[in-house]
């Protein structure tokens, strides 16, 4: 080959290089802005930065799901979890806050008002559909409100936010090519909602309906089995994709589902079997079409700096152990039929009483941080 046709050959080759990096920036810098929920940042600017002398160690980061549109209670989450992440001491702890948590709400003529805590994103999200909430809170961040409560439930500050609705963990697992979950006992929830039946009448008319009020409150699938389908798994591990694994992080009735409780154990399983996949996998070459599974199903405060700071991280994440701590009625908290809010969660030592809460979480981290770190450990579920 001529060193003419070499020289076209590379032209070529580098051509086509270049354009797949600038695909791939541009990829990055569009999902980022979308996504993007802090303060304004540039792209190129921030990427020049010099690193900061002292960077941080540890951070807490608030991990969101909710539904999203076409769901009922769209942006009420359903997953809740601070994870307590050391970087010197490669550790990560998964920290799952009820969603039936009861907590007070900031309001402008009575002073607070009752709620749970799955509730306060929404809120902020849609300030403006609030009227009572106060002012400071308007056009504020959608997790001003949740962060300040977890402050005080946990004892941790919120460093930052990451929210993803249910079509974007869906994807996210299919991009993956599926995930492995080892399950203890067997799932088996015959009341698993159908998508798109949520207002399905199950061949009632809306005079039929009026006359079944009380038994619709009491007990809507006794009513709506059209609503409802059977979603069971055995004990032992599964390989599940993208919608089996979502169904596996909200069931939360039937046979071995533990309720709430239950859930937030399989959701932190879950996640850890993401991270797993993750590492396994190479992936890099996936990362275009994860930006395009996540794009406008995703939104978090999470700056350039930060991320440009800790890229190193990414090839240490083996190094890391994940550890697991499930607020529950086995620990800390006990629950009641609240007259306004319906069946809530609160601290065994009173309503409001969150300093056992953050206490017992505090010992929690203490005796886990105690263990030896090592290669990539998926520890058991703390309750």
């Amino acid at each position: 080959m001529s060193k003419i046709k070499i020289l076209r050959y590379f032209l070529v080759v580098f051509f086509i290089v270049i354009l797949t990096l600038s695909y791939f920036v541009y990829r990055l810098l569009s999902f980022y802005n979308k996504a993007y929920k802090g303060s304004n940042s540039n792209f190129v600017q921030v990427l020049n930065q010099p690193p900061q002398k002292q960077e941080k160690q540890i951070f807490n980061i608030l991990l969101l799901g909710y539904g999203g549109p076409g769901h009922d209670g769209a942006y009420l989450t359903d997953t809740i979890i601070l994870a307590h992440i050391d970087k010197v001491k490669k550790q990560i702890i998964l920290i799952s806050i009820p969603r039936d948590l009861l907590v007070t709400v900031p309001h402008k003529q009575y002073g607070f008002i009752r709620a749970k805590i799955n509730s306060l994103y929404q809120t902020l999200l849609f300030s403006d559909r609030y009227n009572y909430i106060p002012d400071e809170y308007k056009n504020s961040s959608p997790v001003k409100l949740l962060s300040e409560k977890l402050k005080t439930i946990t004892g941790y500050e919120v460093d930052y936010y990451l929210a993803v609705d249910f079509a974007g963990f869906v994807k996210v697992v299919d991009t993956l090519g599926g995930i492995s979950v080892k399950l203890d006992k067997p799932i088996e929830d015959f009341h698993y909602p159908v998508e798109g039946k949520e207002n399905d009448l199950c061949g009632y008319t809306n005079e039929a309906l009026a006359t079944l009020e009380a038994q619709i409150k009491e007990s809507p699938e006794s009513v709506f089995p059209c609503r409802y389908e059977r979603f069971y798994l055995p004990a032992g591990v599964n390989n599940l994709d993208g919608a089996t694994a979502l169904k596996l992080v909200r069931s939360r009735k039937g046979l071995n589902s533990g309720g709430d409780f239950g859930r937030a154990e399989r959701q932190q399983k879950v996640i850890q079997a993401i991270v797993e996949k993750s590492l396994k996998l190479n992936i890099i070459p996936k990362i275009p079409q994860l930006l395009s599974d996540l794009e406008g199903k995703v939104s978090f405060d999470i700056p350039l700096t930060l991320i440009k700071q800790n890229l190193d991280e990414v090839y240490k994440f083996s190094e890391y152990q994940i550890k697991n701590i499930v607020l529950s009625t086995d620990n800390v908290l006990t629950y009641k039929v609240d007259p306004e809010v319906g069946y809530v969660l609160y601290p065994k030592t009173g309503v409001n009483d969150w300093g056992s809460v953050s206490d017992y979480i505090k010992t929690e981290i203490e005796n886990l941080s105690a263990t030896d770190s090592g290669s990539l450990q998926i520890a058991p579920v703390k309750q």
